[in-house]
């Protein structure tokens, strides 16, 4: 494979690489799926939130990481309890 794809024959310029098009110009550098799982999430954050309330548990106080992202050494413990069904 690797001697027909170099045949002079066939290819014009066999040891120089050119692209037949410049489409990846045109596309987005993330995978294609990322902005799916981007708006799932966003649906499950929105009818978990919808549906209950999260209370952070008061025992537990997270150890605070001072970063670029702030993030907890212990995690942050919550307790969910459902809403009510009139609201």
């Amino acid at each position: 494979m690797v001697c027909r794809a170099r045949t002079s024959s066939v290819w014009a310029r066999p040891r120089n690489f050119t692209a037949a098009g410049n489409f990846m110009v045109l596309s987005e550098p993330n995978c294609i799926g990322q902005n799916f799982a981007m708006n799932e999430m966003k649906v499950v954050t929105a009818l978990t939130l919808k549906r209950y309330q999260l209370i952070a548990e008061p025992t537990m106080k997270p150890k605070i990481i001072p970063r670029l992202v702030l993030r907890s050494l212990n995690g942050i413990h919550i307790k969910i309890k459902p809403l009510d069904a009139e609201s």
